[in-house]
């Protein structure tokens, strides 16, 4: 079943799940929650089209002069050289649609969904922005072509369960999802064939490396203790890791085929969640060798460490923008669970997220211009786990997994 979409896996057949009890724990600690049982995400038919002659196959040179479409869901569509001059889009979802040539003159796209759409040689003039601004000329309103980029790249994340964690992919513009295999905290290789998760299918918590397509599973760590949170090498021949093999949490390094693993950290502290700088050189981490929560920064054989941050609160889950100038991170310095991003040195702390929703777990896109991030949501009865995107600076925040999910991004490539 590997590879197999979301909405066509049984939740239970002939598939022993696991607890992953290790995770779990770490991130209801984390949040100060307890993750209970959801139901699993499906992906919505096309809603109601209104007056315009759409339907979820490809349309080619649609006539939507006009068309009142507020609201539509025209996810995934494909609409190449639509003509929507004068048409009332605004709230529409057209998130992954393809709108290559299509006339957007005197458009009104007020809160519409462009994410990971492909706005190529899209005519703009006269045209409301979702942001409420006016474009006219050759860019797409802002700045969504760069955005439209991430649609070949692929997120990592993890659901829970009532009976464990599962591991699957999706599109960065969270189209797509499919699953992968049991486990947590996956994490793909540099190259983008392998992923590193963590496993309880032997009996405790184990780093095990698998293709892509969830085949060929290998336990990496074989040891008795608690081994989690994988990270690769920016050049793939190694990964940190958590393990409590010497008594209590501490960061390994080892071969990627579990060969050679050494203790970098050594301290009577807890050291966890390793992030590999993407030159190489350098580790950042979670420790509390200073009495609390605080990111550290070291060299790959642990000598060095410097801690960053330097907050009565708690900090935590570090994660390097691909370029190496910058540290997204979770913070309760302002009193919720926010996404902070700092320079690597720990100089200049923003809150990004800035509301007083729970927001864990950041991760940067591969260009380095979006993170995406989970939220915590508390509903009529048990908290949701809902992965959002958003740009670096934290504008433009979206939803790309369903409320019915618990979703927890952890790796984009």
């Amino acid at each position: 079943m590997s590879g197999a979409p979301l909405a066509d896996r049984s939740r239970s057949r002939g598939r022993s799940r696991q607890r992953a009890v290790g995770i779990i724990a770490a991130i209801a600690l984390l949040s100060g929650i307890f993750i209970f049982a959801a139901n699993r995400s499906t992906k919505g038919a096309t809603g109601s089209l209104y007056s315009c002659d759409l339907d979820p196959a490809p349309n080619v040179d649609v006539d939507c002069v006009g068309a009142d479409l507020s609201g539509a869901n025209l996810r995934g569509l494909v609409l190449i050289r639509a003509n929507f001059n004068g048409a009332n889009l605004t709230n529409a979802d057209l998130r992954g649609s393809n709108l290559t040539e299509a006339d957007l003159t005197g458009a009104d796209l007020m809160d519409a969904d462009l994410t990971g759409a492909d706005l190529t040689d899209t005519t703009w003039s006269n045209t409301t922005c979702p942001d409420g601004s006016l474009q006219s000329g050759l860019e797409a309103c802002n700045g969504e072509t760069d955005r439209a980029g991430t649609r070949n790249e692929k997120i990592a994340f993890m659901i829970s369960e009532d009976s464990g964690t599962t591991i699957n992919s999706m599109n960065a513009d969270g189209t797509a999802a499919t699953f992968i295999s049991e486990g947590a905290t996956p994490a793909w290789s540099p190259n983008g064939e392998k992923i590193a998760f963590t496993s309880t299918r032997d009996g405790n918590d184990e780093i095990f490396v698998m293709n892509t397509d969830g085949s060929d599973p290998q336990n990496i760590t074989n040891n008795p203790q608690y081994d989690n949170f994988p990270s690769w090498s920016p050049n793939g021949e190694k990964i940190a890791f958590t393990s409590t093999r010497d008594g209590n949490e501490e960061i390994f390094v080892m071969n990627t085929d579990g060969s050679d693993p050494q203790n970098i950290t050594n301290s009577p502290e807890s050291d966890s969640r390793p992030s590999w700088s993407p030159n190489g050189e350098k580790i950042a981490f979670t420790s509390r060798r200073d009495g609390n929560e605080e990111i550290f920064v070291m060299n790959t054989d642990g000598s060095d460490p410097q801690n960053i941050t330097n907050s009565p609160e708690s900090d935590n889950l570090p994660s390097w923008s691909p370029n190496g100038e910058k540290i997204a991170f979770t913070s309760t310095r302002e009193g919720n669970i926010a996404i902070f991003v700092m320079s690597a040195d720990g100089s200049d702390p923003q809150n990004i997220t800035n509301n007083q929703d729970l927001d864990i777990f950041p991760v940067w896109s591969p260009n380095g211009q979006i993170i995406a991030f989970t939220k915590v949501i508390f509903g009529d009865s048990s908290p949701t786990l809902q992965i959002f995107r958003m740009n670096a600076d934290g504008s433009n925040s979206r939803p790309i997994t369903s409320t019915e999910t618990k979703a927890i991004a952890t790796s984009w490539r």
